[in-house]
C-alpha cells in the first residue's frame, strides 16, 4: 500500500517529465509528504491583503517605509487554493477580511504563485478581486486577474475521510514561501470556539483536527490526504493546545460552493462530475426551473457553454461565475441514448431567491463517483 501511494501521488506531479522515476531516483527520501508537495504546489498560492499606506498613517500615526509613489502595506496574510484553472482561489474570509476604518478603495488583494509554478518572479504575482464569502464556515471566493491558465487541486471525496490517515498541509506562514507540515486525521465533527481578528468569538462546527503543526500564515491553506486531494481548508490552530489544528472539511467545502460562493444565480438544475473523466452532467432537474425550460434533461452531458469547451465541472464553474441572474447561456449537449447527436439549446439564468419559491435546488456542483 505504501509503494501504491507513492505512485499514484507521484503520476500527478506536473513538473517533474514523466520519464523520470521520482521514487526510483530518490530512494528512501522520496516520502508520501514529498510527492503530495510535488503535485500540490502549482496548486496553492499565498495571498495578501494590502493597504495604502496614507491611510493607515492617517488612522495609527506616522508609518516609516522606504521608497516612493504609490506605497501599500500587508495587513493580513493567508494561503490559498486553485479551483479552477481560469483562477478561481479559495481561501479563509478572515484572510481578506476588510479591515475597519480603511476604505475598500484603499486596499487591494494579491496572490503570489509558488516558486514551483514559475521560474520568473514578475510572473509568479497578480492582483486578484474578491468574488464571493461565506462568513458563516470563514471561507472566500477570489478570481486572479489574468488570462493564464492555472493549475487547479484535485478534491477528494466528501465521504471518504479516515481517522488515522495521514495528511499533509501546505501554507505561507508570515507572508513568505510554501512550508509544508504532516501529521494525521485525529479527529472528526469537532466543534471549536475561533476568534476572528477583532476578537469576536465563534462556534464552528464539523471540523477537521488534526496534530499537523500549523502557523497563523497556514489560514486558507489546503489540508490533504496521502494522493494529494485537497480534504480541507485549515482554519485555525488552538494556542493554549500545541500540536492542535483544524480545518473545514471538504463536504462543507463543496456545500459553501454550491449554495454560497458560486449560487448568484439559479440554473434549475444539478450538475455532476461523471464518467472516467469527470464531465459534467445533468444529475436533476427543477420541473418549473430555467434547465428545464430550456429543455434540458437529466442525463445530458454539456459540452459547449457560450462556445467554450466544457470537459470539467470547474470549468462549469467557470461559466456561472461569469454570469448574474438575467443573462443567457448558449448550450450545446449531448443527450444519453442518442449517440455523438447533440443539442443546442438557451439557458436563462433568474435570481438565487426564486429556488426558494420555484424550486428546492438550484446550480449545484458536486463530485461525481467514477
Amino acid at each position: 500500500m505504501f509503494a501504491l501511494s507513492l505512485a499514484l501521488a507521484a503520476a500527478v506531479c506536473a513538473q517533474v517529465p514523466e520519464e523520470v522515476d521520482l521514487e526510483d531516483r530518490y530512494g528512501a527520501r522520496w516520502t508520501p509528504e514529498a510527492a503530495v508537495y510535488q503535485s500540490a504546489a502549482l496548486s496553492v498560492v499565498r495571498v495578501r491583503l494590502e493597504a495604502r499606506i496614507e491611510n493607515i498613517s492617517a488612522r495609527f500615526g506616522a508609518i516609516e517605509i522606504g521608497g516612493t509613489g504609490e506605497r501599500w502595506l500587508s495587513v493580513s496574510n493567508g494561503t490559498g487554493v486553485i479551483y479552477s484553472d481560469r483562477g478561481l482561489v479559495i481561501t479563509n474570509a478572515h484572510v481578506v477580511d476588510a479591515r475597519k476604518g480603511i476604505a475598500l478603495e484603499d486596499q487591494r488583494l494579491r496572490v503570489v504563485l509558488s516558486a514551483e509554478a514559475a521560474d520568473d518572479p514578475e510572473e509568479r504575482e497578480f492582483s486578484a478581486r474578491l468574488l464571493a464569502v461565506d462568513p458563516g464556515i470563514d471561507l472566500a471566493l477570489l478570481q486572479i486577474q489574468s488570462e493564464r491558465t492555472f493549475s487547479r487541486i484535485p478534491f477528494g471525496r466528501d465521504d471518504d475521510l479516515l481517522i488515522g490517515e495521514k495528511v499533509v498541509t501546505l501554507g505561507a506562514p508570515f507572508g513568505r514561501s510554501l512550508m509544508l507540515s504532516s501529521g494525521i486525521l485525529s479527529a472528526l465533527d469537532q466543534e471549536v470556539l475561533i476568534a476572528d481578528s477583532d476578537g469576536v468569538t465563534k462556534r464552528m462546527n464539523g471540523l477537521i483536527q488534526t496534530d499537523a503543526a500549523v502557523n497563523e500564515g497556514f489560514s486558507g491553506g489546503p489540508m490533504m490526504n496521502a494522493y494529494g486531494e485537497l480534504i480541507g481548508i485549515t482554519v485555525s490552530r488552538v494556542e493554549a493546545a500545541e500540536g492542535i489544528a483544524y480545518a473545514i472539511p471538504i463536504a462543507q467545502i463543496n456545500a459553501s460552493l454550491r449554495d454560497r460562493l458560486l449560487g448568484n444565480s439559479w440554473t434549475g438544475m444539478k450538475v455532476v462530475a461523471a464518467g472516467p473523466s469527470g464531465w459534467p452532467q445533468v444529475e436533476r432537474v427543477h420541473p418549473r426551473g430555467p434547465a428545464a425550460r430550456a429543455g434540458i434533461v437529466v442525463g445530458d452531458r454539456i459540452l459547449l457553454a457560450n462556445e467554450r469547451p466544457i470537459g470539467r465541472l470547474e470549468q462549469w464553474a467557470d461559466v456561472l461565475t461569469g454570469h448574474q441572474a438575467g443573462d443567457s447561456i448558449e448550450l450545446l449537449v449531448r443527450r444519453s441514448g442518442e449517440g455523438e447527436r447533440a443539442h443546442g439549446m438557451t439557458l436563462e439564468l433568474l435570481d438565487a431567491e426564486l429556488r426558494d419559491s420555484l424550486g428546492l435546488f438550484g446550480a449545484e456542483f458536486v463530485r461525481g463517483s467514477y
